[in-house]
């Protein structure tokens, strides 16, 4: 993707020079810490993949303008994806997810597939619509990516993250 080595040195350079105000900025937009990352690091990788297009290095407010502008674009990208909200069919049949065999483990499955369901409705939007799909749609994360439109290590650190909140959501009603 960066094809020199002054390339290279020159996003190094903007990367350590901008990446905490940048990550400020687009928290101002986003108003979440974790999108407003995901955000900044898709307006990264399209400096580094367009890092030619750039104004001149000597440019400094050029330099500053342009990358303020990709990440603000990002932002707005990133923010129009969260507000997508995904449909939950949450009458989903337990006995794919929990031992049904007998009466009472069906009715603790259910019990507990609709404890879960009520914490994914609580998680942040951008959690809630990724582990929606993930658990009660089955989706695999690539198909959550293009679903999305989002970005498949974006998918996957959300699956993640989604998780340890859920299950500490789950043990906080039990």
């Amino acid at each position: 993707m960066i094809d020199t080595k002054d390339e290279k040195t020159r996003f190094e350079r903007i990367y350590y020079k901008y990446r905490d105000s940048l990550i400020r900025y687009a928290i101002t937009i986003l108003d979440n810490e974790d999108a407003a990352i995901d955000a900044v690091h898709a307006a990264l990788f399209s400096i580094a993949k367009n890092i030619k297009s750039l104004p001149d290095e000597t440019d400094e407010d050029g330099e500053k303008s342009y990358i303020y502008i990709v990440v603000k674009n990002a932002s707005i990208n990133e923010l129009k994806k969260i507000q997508r909200t995904v449909s939950i069919d949450y009458n989903v049949e337990v006995s794919r997810l929990a031992d049904t065999s007998s009466p009472s483990n069906k009715v603790l499955a259910e019990d507990r597939m609709k404890t879960i369901a009520n914490c994914i409705t609580k998680l942040p939007q951008e959690y809630h619509d990724t582990l929606a799909l993930y658990f009660f749609h089955e989706l695999n994360c690539k198909e959550i990516s293009e679903a999305l439109d989002t970005n498949i290590n974006t998918v996957r650190a959300r699956v993640r993250r989604g998780r340890i909140m859920l299950e500490e959501m789950v043990r906080k009603n039990d």
